[in-house]
């Protein structure tokens, strides 16, 4: 029988919990890698993303609040140090001018150096509470990938809800890869989840064939050896591969051994559970062979009528080895070359066993 090849059939889950809205593929439809299989709508997933949104949104406003209220507050030390820059210059040249006093210069100059002091603090706090507010933001987005990973959600859908201020909440279930689906268990309305399989895909470029051996043949074969296959619908189609699997036990019933043939299907005509016959050549050997519609049997001999010209024919007894499909194996009784009769044995075993009764 032809059977699908398992190392090409792959299982298609949803790691998304939901319902199925739509289901686009049925049964025996061939698809390409990454086409849409189904849409699945999920309350759950759509909950991940509206707490994401939801604490997005409240640091930014707590960030953005906090660093206003630094910025004002740099920016009042900056104007402060700014006027008693101009204090200090300005004193300094009364005091160069003889007009003013020293103490005033060195007061106005501490003050002003207290005041920059202030301010380059304020600048660090501002920019510790904007790597503050980056870390948590990042640790949030990091936190929610992961938690959409485990439902098989891309990251990019979370920088998507952060850009657009919007939730997803429908979701498509896409191809793995190339191939027939050869199994759907999922209809609109019902429930997904992880263990379930949905959909199987297969890869019907490549078919096994499997069947049996008898127990006294398995001496002539080996992993590896070509195959021609034909299957029941299509007869006279011959299928080229190898033969890559021998069982490990025999069937203790009819002492039959399975086997495997990987075959090539790339027009796709074999399908599974096609029945048809695997053909292992174990060997070439030359003898000499006629029809095996030519062989009469008389009692335990075979015979065959030889045709010596015009309307005469010789019984001769053969003595036959090998039945290869139509065509039996003649070990003596015939030479090379002579003509047997096929069709018309029957009638002249019959005209041969009246003449002896007479």
């Amino acid at each position: 029988t032809v059977q699908p090849d398992e190392t090409l059939t792959i299982p298609v889950s949803s790691l998304v919990p939901g319902r199925a809205e739509e289901v686009l593929v049925r049964l025996g439809d061939s698809v390409k890698h990454g086409e849409v299989l189904a849409i699945v709508r999920s309350d759950e997933v759509s909950s991940i993303q509206t707490d994401f949104l939801k604490q997005l949104l409240e640091q930014r406003s707590e960030a953005r609040q906090q660093l206003l209220e630094l910025r004002s507050e740099t920016k009042q030390l900056i104007t402060k140090s700014e006027f008693l820059k101009l204090q200090y210059e300005r004193k300094k040249l009364m005091f160069e001018t003889k007009i003013g006093a020293k103490a005033e210069v060195e007061a106005s100059e501490s003050e002003l150096m207290q005041v920059q002091s202030a301010l380059e603090a304020a600048k660090d706090k501002e920019k510790a509470a904007v790597e503050a507010a980056a870390s948590r933001e990042n640790a949030l987005f990091i936190t929610s990938k992961e938690r959409l990973k485990l439902h098989g959600i891309p990251e990019s859908v979370i920088d998507q809800v952060a850009a657009q201020k919007a939730v997803r909440s429908v979701f498509q279930i896409r191809a793995p890869e190339s191939g027939v689906i050869t199994s759907r268990d999922i209809d609109p309305g019902e429930t997904t989840d992880a263990n379930r399989h949905l959909f199987v895909i297969t890869d019907l470029s490549r078919v096994w064939f499997i069947g049996q051996i008898f127990e006294q043949d398995l001496n002539r074969l080996s992993r590896g050896m070509p195959v021609t296959c034909t299957v029941n619908s299509f007869p006279g189609k011959r299928y080229k591969g190898h033969l890559d699997y021998l069982g490990s036990k025999l069937d203790p019933q009819t002492r039959t051994l399975p086997i495997r043939a990987s075959v090539n299907n790339h027009d796709l005509s074999l399908r599974p559970d096609m029945f048809g016959n695997i053909l292992l050549q174990v060997g070439v050997i030359h003898t000499l062979a006629i029809s095996r519609k030519a062989l009469q049997k008389i009692g335990e001999t075979s015979i065959v009528y030889v045709h010596t010209g015009g309307d005469e024919f010789v019984e001769r007894k053969v003595s036959v080895g090998s039945i290869m499909g139509d065509q039996a194996q003649i070990l003596a009784g015939l030479k090379e070359g002579e003509s047997v009769v096929t069709d018309g044995s029957i009638h002249l075993l019959g005209t041969s066993i009246q003449r002896m009764k007479e």
